[in-house]
């Protein structure tokens, strides 16, 4: 994982049981040995857990942050071709005079 996460994937029975068990889809803090590490669990798709500390954690969230304005600016973008579109068509530039 780009943010330094480690990925482990359950190699017997026993930690596989124990990977599904665990909530699912969320990254939660968990306090081990006076350390507080990240996990994320995933039984369905990698079935793998991800495991990271506070510096990973905190990478995680730039990340995090960087995609969601590069999905805004998308978006934004997507709406202002949809608008041009919109605001002339195939029939040009009109306004409130008539253009006929």
């Amino acid at each position: 994982m780009a943010a330094g996460f480690r990925v482990l994937v359950p190699d017997n029975p026993e930690k596989q049981d124990h990977l599904r068990t665990l909530t699912q889809q969320k990254l939660l803090p968990v306090r081990r040995h006076g350390r507080v590490y990240y996990l994320f669990a995933d039984a369905s798709v990698c079935q793998c857990l991800y495991i990271g500390n506070e510096e990973a954690y905190q990478r995680y969230r730039g990340l995090a942050a960087e995609q969601q304005l590069a999905d805004q600016r998308q978006m934004l973008e997507g709406m202002e071709s949809e608008m041009m579109w919109d605001a002339y068509g195939p029939w040009g530039p009109w306004g409130s005079e008539p253009w006929y």
